[in-house]
């Protein structure tokens, strides 16, 4: 037996497979430029890209196996009897199957943004001019209440189209200001514009707080205090790089938008009625605790599925959705990991 030998070889890393799935992408024109990363997480990361035309595109690439979750795979067996499938691979599984739902969903006329293209473990769709749920401060009274039970009907109107998204919380929803139709031919900027010209224009108020006012919204910038993290706070929960509050004012309208879908379930999995409740629960707490609004209307799982139009589409049977038939095929499994990843991760779990 030899030892101590040394030998030539290679490894692909996450950045060999990042060039191979860019180069790909822009081999179909589906990007021409990478921008800025907008968003960190356990399992992703979030890039602003760019069409040849120009037009601002959003590009995810899935990271599975990063930091704290490198020890899932020697505790759940959830790739099935692919006992040596690699984090890339699932990566990729991830992405196909996060591609898929969009792409029905969209189809489908759901709150969802446009998807483009995917490559290996990464997925490009539309750029949406939104803020993160967890980023809304405050905002009218009136929109509360409206915003909540759009959430609700939401969750109710993927279970009655045979999903449940299983990660359905302040971090994986979007709010987007509803503009009149004639505001952006008048030359107004959108929020998005007015922010990045704020950032520069305000004077900061005392004690290390700023605060920058655009087109129906404030937003409150508060440093750090310490600005240090261990690795497993730095990917606790998936991050934006400007992650500051936003106010929305009296008269703006809101509207959801839901994002991030590979651990999405059929409503035939074994627990369906679990992670549909966590979701309602999900949005009950956060709007608890951030609001300080407390509804006793929200939705239940039986009265929901008894309640199942046969003429509506069963977008499960479509995208052949963990749970749906019994059925566990490989993409399956992925998402069976992902929703056990989501209750670790999740605010509500």
């Amino acid at each position: 037996m030899l030892q101590n030998n040394a030998y030539d070889g290679f490894r692909l890393t996450y950045g060999g497979y990042d060039y191979l799935a860019v180069r790909a992408l822009s081999k179909r024109k589906s990007i021409y430029s990478v921008g800025h990363r907008i968003g960190v997480g356990k399992e992703s990361d979030i890039q602003i890209v760019a069409s040849e035309e120009g037009e601002t595109r959003v590009l995810k690439l899935h990271r599975l196996g990063r930091i704290s979750f490198r020890k899932i795979k020697e505790k759940r067996d959830y790739m099935g009897k692919r006992k040596s499938a690699s984090w890339m691979y699932m990566s990729r599984l991830a992405a196909e199957k996060e591609y898929q739902f969009m792409k029905v969903l969209h189809e489908n006329q759901f709150p969802v943004p446009t998807p483009i293209d995917q490559a290996r473990h990464t997925v490009v769709m539309s750029f949406m001019d939104a803020y993160p749920l967890r980023q809304i401060s405050s905002m009218p009274v009136d929109q509360v209440g409206k915003l909540y039970a759009a959430l609700m009907a939401l969750i109710v109107r993927l279970a009655k189209a045979g999903l449940i998204h299983g990660d359905f919380n302040e971090f994986n929803l979007l709010v987007r200001e509803i503009y009149e139709e004639n505001e952006y031919e008048e030359g107004e900027a959108s929020a998005t514009e007015v922010q990045q010209e704020m950032s520069e224009a305000e004077a900061p108020e005392p004690e290390g707080i700023t605060v920058e006012k655009g087109k129906g919204f404030e937003r409150v910038v508060i440093p750090d205090e310490d600005g240090e993290e261990d690795d497993e706070d730095l990917y606790d929960e998936d991050e934006d790089e400007n992650d500051e509050l936003i106010t929305f004012e009296d008269g703006v309208q809101v509207e959801p938008i839901l994002i991030d879908f590979p651990q999405m379930v059929s409503i035939e999995h074994p627990n369906a009625e679990y992670y549909f409740q966590r979701d309602v629960d999900c949005v009950r707490r956060f709007f608890k605790k951030r609001f300080r609004f407390e509804s006793d209307e929200y939705p239940n799982f039986e009265e929901v599925i008894a309640n199942l139009d046969d003429a509506e589409p069963r977008l499960d049977m479509v995208t052949n959705a963990s749970g749906y038939g019994k059925g566990f095929d490989e993409l399956s499994s992925v998402c069976f990991f992902l929703i056990n990843l989501a209750f670790r991760k999740s605010p509500c779990g």
